[in-house]
């Protein structure tokens, strides 16, 4: 079986920057139930801290592999700390035409003033050619990885070291979407290996 992590974004904004951004809010997060991974965090209070995290396993049945992985961080304030976290496992099941999934992560200070921003998006996308069906084991683990990458965003660390733990929750979720595929069946050898552009 062939696999590769396809191409992860991160981003830091540390310190004074200006730019225009949306409209303020304080944190958002959809998922949209279009197969898009959508993580959006805006920090206005000063001397807070926001976050907010989503790791996801997407399957894609269809002819058009289009599915975003994004992750928005945008701080305006004073000393303010903003993560955001998109993860997503894109499980490609059929045999696409038209291939065009998308990866971004975008940290903006907007005039803050010694804050620290990071957004991290990392999209994994394998190719059994088939369904796949997870196991309660393998949900249950997942999740728990989905609520270790929320507490990782929470966290105080550096983003460095943030960066580097987030990408190991990211190996764990291939791994054990990974296991799934080879129980599947001898089509799970046939896997494709695809690499996802950054915009």
């Amino acid at each position: 079986m062939r696999i590769r992590l396809a191409t992860a974004a991160m981003v830091t904004a540390i310190g004074v920057v200006g730019f225009a951004v949306r409209p303020a809010y304080a944190w958002v997060y959809s998922g949209d139930g279009n197969g898009n991974n959508i993580v959006q965090v805006q920090n206005t209070k000063d001397n807070s801290q926001r976050a907010f995290s989503l790791a996801a396993v997407t399957e894609n049945p269809g002819s058009t592999v289009a599915n975003q992985n994004t992750a928005y961080a945008t701080a305006t304030g004073t000393g303010e700390r903003t993560v955001a976290t998109a993860i997503q496992v894109l499980i490609v099941e059929g045999n696409p035409t038209n291939y065009q999934p998308q990866n971004l992560a975008l940290a903006i200070n907007d005039h803050c003033t010694s804050c620290q921003t990071f957004a991290y998006a990392n999209q994994v996308v394998l190719q059994p050619h088939h369904h796949i069906s997870l196991s309660e084991d393998a949900q249950n683990q997942l999740n728990r990885l989905n609520y270790q990458a929320f507490q990782t965003s929470w966290s105080s660390e550096p983003f460095p070291q943030m960066s580097a733990d987030l990408d190991n929750i990211t190996h764990q979720m291939v791994a054990i979407v990974q296991g799934e595929i080879q129980k599947s069946g001898p089509a799970a050898s046939e896997q494709d290996t695809r690499t996802t552009d950054e915009h």
